[in-house]
């Protein structure tokens, strides 16, 4: 019996102590999953945080990278602008495409305007988001504006008159007409040539807004690839300058060489232009068809003064002398970068349109264009010039003889588009 009472002390006792052990677990247990509850209420509750800070988030992202795509399309613009560079584009046309650019790539910007210098003065050639026709023929100083100390500048109120103001003030109302609002701030470029300021380029907002320094990147990108343009085109001025003075010289050394000539090259490349005109030719194609008359005969430096000037009938022999002067003509011109792209007309403006001409027998359209119409101008110039063994004939009759080669010796289509005035007018206004 005693035995049986201490095992049921014992396992009275172990009960106990496992429901101690119960109890201390369980108190573990409900504590752990209050805890879990209120997790489970604190994430809950964050929810609503988390899937905002998510939404914006995902709103940043797409803010980066609607910025991202929208730099990409102003670089890929300037890349443009680069790629598009030609120092042979004209200056307004040039300067109104930089102008153009910049106030689609600059945010800031709702209105712009270029000032270069002309001789003593200075005027507008590009405006954007002005009344152009307000201030187009103003003559400008260039010491009236603000300069830009640096490549760019902002200004406050660029148009704000003060004591040292020098702008005309009715030139200033001008102005402030043509913008037709409040120019909050002006971002201005310098635009030059070496050390020489020329001009300058203006971007105005007409809110208040600040140009960012992104902005004043790109405006200083803009007036660097103007400044290069500008400096390039002054450069190729001097050249052609220079080279017109060249050729010049050459026609005049001929002209003293066979006084017959005078005055020939002049007339032809007149008439060629005016023909080119007739055509509808360019304006480009025109200049060069006029530059291909005065260079046409250029070739007769190369031949003896004996064949030039001989006064009676030349000998077969010097004949041929005289037959290569279109091929001394174009090896001539070959020499110059400038002038090269002449070479096949001044080449080819003996050939006639059976074939029978020189130096090649080139026939119909295999002709150049250019010196189909050299053809029809130097011959025409030629039988109405005095020569030592004949007199002038009648521009009239001379005009005939063209109509009657038409098909033969001159490009019959060409031939169709004349008519006596061609050869008769007293002024080129499209030269």
């Amino acid at each position: 019996m005693d035995g049986l009472s201490n095992l049921s002390i014992i396992l009275f006792y172990i009960f106990l102590i496992s429901i101690l052990i119960f109890s201390v677990l369980m108190r573990d247990i409900l504590k752990n999953i209050k805890k879990m509850k209120d997790d489970i209420e604190r994430v809950r509750k964050s929810i609503p945080v988390l899937k905002q800070a998510f939404w914006l988030a995902k709103q940043e992202n797409e803010r980066n990278y609607e910025r991202y795509r929208k730099l990409m399309k102003r670089y890929e613009a300037l890349v443009d602008s680069i790629l598009q560079f030609r120092p042979t584009i004209g200056v307004e046309k040039f300067m109104g495409g930089i102008l153009k650019l910049g106030v689609k790539l600059i945010a800031e910007a709702d209105a712009g305007s270029v000032i270069l210098r002309e001789g003593d003065s200075a005027r507008f050639v590009s405006v954007e988001g002005m009344n152009e026709e307000i201030i187009k023929d103003l003559k400008l100083e260039l010491d009236w504006f603000k300069k830009p100390k640096h490549d760019v500048e902002v200004y406050e109120n660029i148009l704000g008159h003060d004591e040292k103001s020098t702008m005309p003030i009715e030139v200033e109302e001008l102005m402030k007409k043509a913008a037709g609002r409040w120019i909050y701030r002006t971002m201005g470029g310098r635009l030059q040539v070496a050390d020489d300021t020329v001009g300058y380029i203006f971007l105005d907002t007409m809110e208040d807004r600040e140009f960012s320094e992104e902005s004043k990147k790109i405006m200083k990108f803009l007036v660097r690839l103007s400044n290069a343009y500008l400096t390039l085109k002054t450069l190729l001025e001097k050249e052609s300058i220079l080279q017109r003075d060249i050729v010049l010289s050459m026609v005049k050394m001929l002209e003293m060489r066979d006084p017959y000539t005078k005055g020939h090259s002049e007339r032809v490349a007149r008439y060629s232009a005016r023909i080119a005109n007739l055509l509808g030719l360019s304006g480009d194609e025109i200049d060069r068809i006029y530059w291909a008359g005065i260079l046409h005969d250029v070739g007769k430096l190369g031949v003896p003064d004996a064949v030039l000037n001989k006064p009676g009938k030349l000998e077969p022999e010097e004949f041929e002398m005289i037959k290569m002067h279109s091929i001394y003509g174009e090896k001539a011109v070959m020499k110059s970068k400038y002038l090269k792209d002449l070479a096949p007309a001044i080449r080819h403006h003996h050939e006639r349109w059976d074939g029978n001409g020189y130096p090649d027998g080139l026939k119909g359209e295999e002709i150049p264009l250019f010196s189909r119409i050299l053809a029809i101008s130097d011959a025409f110039d030629a039988m109405t010039s005095a020569r030592i063994y004949r007199d002038p004939m009648d521009p009239s009759d001379a005009f005939g003889e063209i109509q009657v080669q038409a098909g033969k010796q001159f490009d019959p289509y060409i031939v169709g588009k004349l008519s006596l005035s061609t050869f008769l007018m007293e002024a080129d206004v499209f030269i």
